[in-house]
């Protein structure tokens, strides 16, 4: 299955769910109904669904589900999401899936008084940014597929914040894990999406998430 990073279908999905699964430590993605479904198998999430449009399976599939660990996720508006599934699910804010195909140009110094702190873990890397008394400022992991590298839970603390932290967790990660060449992938939020564009990275489609609305 050929894989355009510039192009949300499943094969994109599949690129970036198998590297991100394997950031996370999911099993690898199995496709179903049109889509892709991960065993997220958690004491709040038991399993995730993601399809690249909205269908008439993932309808069918919204009126069968009954348990709230199940969740429904599209490569499509909030407002389309929760108009295909109605109004037993609730979908929060707008997320983005980006991608980045050359971080050549990129480069960022650390910021005076932090230390980086990076190890790779087979197909996983994993990097911290601690400040001078050695409490955590930033972390973020990522995942080397056959096809990608996802990125997943870059976060930086409110009182580390605009100082380029994620910018370098992001070099060391990507440094780690492969080649120049290998397409980067991730979801970001309206905030994070600002940030990774300043850094190259482009956005693919909106991406939604939707879960069953509480009682």
């Amino acid at each position: 299955m050929g894989f355009d990073p510039g192009r949300v279908d499943l094969a994109w999905l599949r690129a970036w769910l198998e590297a991100r699964s394997i950031a996370r430590g999911f099993p690898a993605p199995i496709a179903d109904r049109g889509g892709w479904r991960i065993e997220t198998g958690s004491a709040t999430e038991i399993r995730r669904w993601i399809f690249p449009q909205i269908t008439p399976e993932l309808r069918a599939l919204g009126d069968a589900i009954d348990d709230p660990r199940m969740i429904i996720r599209a490569a499509v508006k909030p407002e389309a999401l929760a108009a295909a599934l109605g109004p037993r699910w609730t979908v929060p804010e707008q997320t983005f899936v980006m991608h980045r195909s050359d971080r050549n140009a990129v480069t960022q110094p650390l910021a005076p008084g932090y230390r980086l702190e990076s190890r790779r873990d087979g197909a996983v890397a994993h990097a911290f940014v601690l400040d001078a008394d050695g409490h955590l400022a930033a972390s973020g992991h990522a995942g080397r597929g056959s096809q990608a590298i996802a990125y997943d839970q870059i976060a930086t603390d409110a009182a580390h914040r605009r100082k380029g932290l994620g910018r370098v967790l992001m070099l060391a990660l990507g440094d780690l894990l492969g080649e120049q060449d290998v397409p980067e992938v991730l979801v970001a939020t309206v905030a994070g999406r600002a940030l990774y564009e300043t850094i190259g990275w482009q956005v693919v489609a909106p991406y939604a998430q939707a879960t069953l609305t509480a009682p």
